[in-house]
């Protein structure tokens, strides 16, 4: 899953709206959605959990 939602922030516009995001909730949903969008099922809980846990995947540059 983390590579998942690193993945997903590989998109510049996507990263620019979470950055733009007033609370970690509204960038968490954003998040989300966009998963959803994108066929994948992340819940708030398990990014929560993924941010608190590997912060720096959530600000460092995505590679495989």
């Amino acid at each position: 899953m983390l590579n998942k939602i690193t993945a997903l922030l590989q998109d510049e516009q996507l990263r620019q709206k979470i950055k733009e995001a007033k609370t970690q909730d509204e960038a968490i949903e954003l998040l989300t959605t966009t998963a959803a969008e994108k066929g994948e099922n992340f819940t708030a809980e398990d990014v929560t959990k993924l941010l608190f846990f590997f912060p720096s995947s959530f600000t460092q540059p995505y590679s495989d």
